[in-house]
């Protein structure tokens, strides 16, 4: 996924030497997550590690003083010895992720050392990269503030990794690998925090990683639903951005993400309505978007794959949702010649094919197989 990003999305005023150091703090970012896999030996004692039950207020402690002691050796030490306490840290926290009695505790001693780390911008991209790294994976209530924060961070390697964190605590969630007081509770507000920050983020790169993260969420509803009020929310702003085309692949990607929890949905004979009605929206925008774009003269040869690739998805969604195949009163050969959008360099005739088939307001959208009964031109009040 993350090549794919990499070699569609291109952003013409970023110069070449920014752009290589943007890619830079990515790699960076990924190095030091990956270096925190292998595990070294635990810190913690082993009557601490093998109690079960509460801990008492001397383990505690212990457990306070070890991190305290790793941590200073993370951010003060050398490149390596900062790598090797990083390990460690992982190392302590995994040896006993089955413990709840002990997540809790370290969350609470963690949190706010760690967390100081993220919030420094003057701290080691590596060291505030392992930090949200190991944070992400003891999912805990003391955690999620300082996950949140890193959201709104200026750096957007650090608004990715945290996105990366968040998919990590939603994993441990669905593991049982966990000790949220509420897990229900903080899954939702954890998905709608990401859905909140994916409104917001004019990263191509991170909106990727927000959607991977909230796709990782044990509430599959919940997800589809936040993930496509924040596209809708996302492409309602960038009708009227003047260099758009940088998020058409994330678009694309968030619609294929959202459709594939749809199918899961329906497979699973969940009631779906209210998914389905989101999903149909989200498709007309994602076209909508396309049309207004080859208007403004924003398509070219570069980037027409990103929105061929977008309207198909698009074209699917309504296909299945609206069941469009089955539809008599659809002109197929007209259609046949929209399926073939931005396929040649006149992008603006291509445009106006796509907004007479699907855009007009008493389109195949409005047919009498979609039981929403949308009242025809309803779909053009999104943009208001």
């Amino acid at each position: 996924m993350q090549d794919r990003m990499t070699q569609t999305v291109t952003t013409p005023s970023v110069t070449a030497p920014r752009k290589r150091r943007q890619r830079l703090q990515f790699a960076l970012g990924f190095a030091a997550a990956c270096c925190l896999f292998p595990l070294a030996s635990a810190q913690v004692s082993e009557s601490i590690s093998s109690t079960q039950g509460t801990l008492s207020d001397t383990q505690i402690q212990s457990v306070t003083t070890t991190v305290d002691g790793l941590i200073a050796i993370m951010t003060d030490s050398t490149a390596g010895e900062s790598k090797e306490a990083a390990r460690d840290l992982l190392s302590t926290r995994s040896k006993t992720s089955t413990m709840r009695s002990l997540r809790v505790p370290y969350g609470t001693a963690w949190a706010a050392k760690l967390g100081a780390i993220i919030d420094d911008a003057e701290a080691k991209i590596q060291a505030r990269i392992s930090a949200l790294h190991i944070l992400g994976s003891i999912a805990t209530d003391a955690v999620t503030p300082v996950l949140e924060s890193a959201l709104t961070s200026e750096q957007a390697s650090v608004r990715y990794a945290a996105a990366l964190a968040y998919q990590r605590s939603f994993e441990g969630l669905a593991n049982g690998n966990e000790a949220f007081a509420a897990p229900v509770v903080a899954t939702r507000e954890m998905v709608r925090r990401l859905s909140q920050a994916m409104i917001a983020e004019k990263s191509p790169y991170v909106l990727n990683a927000e959607l991977s993260a909230i796709v990782a969420a044990p509430d599959l509803a919940w997800g589809l639903q936040n993930i496509c009020e924040a596209l809708k929310t996302q492409m309602k702003m960038r009708a009227s951005d003047k260099s758009p085309a940088r998020m058409i692949f994330v678009y694309e990607n968030g619609i294929q993400l959202a459709f594939n929890h749809y199918v899961t949905l329906l497979t699973a004979a969940a009631q779906t309505q209210a998914q389905e009605k989101l999903l149909i929206e989200v498709a007309y925008m994602a076209m909508k978007i396309s049309v207004l774009d080859a208007e403004k003269d924003l398509v070219n040869e570069k980037n027409a794959q990103s929105y061929i690739d977008l309207i198909k998805s698009a074209e699917n969604v309504l296909d299945v949702v609206c069941d469009l195949d089955n539809e008599p009163n659809i002109n197929q050969r007209q259609r046949s010649l929209v399926s073939t959008t931005f396929a040649d360099t006149d992008y603006a005739a291509s445009a106006r094919a796509l907004k007479n088939f699907w855009l007009k307001p008493v389109g195949p959208i409005y047919g009498p197989r979609n039981h929403f009964g949308f009242p025809a031109g309803s779909f053009e009040k999104l943009f208001d």
